[in-house]
């Protein structure tokens, strides 16, 4: 998922969903423009506290977007 660094995909693109908060508002916005409704997210970090805080920052800054 998200993170100030985009991960680069085999054809030296960004990964979807990766790189800044607005790189990921971005790609969810082409996504609902392709007409896709759901989207599965992976916010496991090391600890429940910094998950929890994935959670949060995913909620707050691309989901409040939508």
């Amino acid at each position: 998922w998200y993170g100030s660094d985009a991960m680069p995909a085999s054809n030296g693109k960004q990964h979807l969903l990766s790189g800044t908060m607005e790189d990921v508002v971005a790609d969810v916005e082409a996504l609902h423009e392709l007409g896709i409704a759901n989207i599965f997210i992976s916010v496991e970090a090391g600890t429940l506290a910094a998950t929890l805080e994935r959670m949060t920052e995913f909620a707050s800054g691309v989901r409040a977007q939508f």
